[in-house]
């Protein structure tokens, strides 16, 4: 057994070092998958992303009604489902990343993502 000590089994660490070139990853079967889920997702990546969102930058400041409201979200029973959970985990990543400036833009979000999810 190389790379390893009198009797030892061999570990992660004695394993020699793989050197993937960028086209072999674009080739593997990962990646393949994953391509062909994204393209066969339709316009769901621009829902999530909150149709361009992210795009439009910052704004300057979001309101503490918006924080509060988004914060309210997670306690209400209506968003107890996992799915629920994954769609409030973005709209807290947008609200903190100031990208939503109103409650109705919140509102809207949810909506649109719930329609495509459900």
């Amino acid at each position: 057994m190389t790379g390893t000590t009198g009797g030892s089994h061999p570990t992660v660490f004695d394993t020699p070092e793989l050197q993937l070139s960028s086209g072999d990853l674009r080739q593997s079967a990962v990646m393949n998958i994953l391509t062909s889920f994204l393209a066969n997702c339709g316009d769901l990546m621009d829902i999530l992303s909150g149709h361009g969102a992210t795009v439009k930058g910052p704004h300057s400041d979001v309101s503490k009604e918006v924080q509060n409201f988004a914060r309210a979200l997670r306690r209400h029973d209506s968003f107890e489902e996992l799915s629920a959970h994954g769609i409030l985990a973005i709209v807290d990543r947008f609200v903190g990343l100031n990208y939503f400036q109103s409650i109705e833009e919140i509102r809207d979000y949810i909506i649109i993502v719930a329609k495509v999810c459900n």
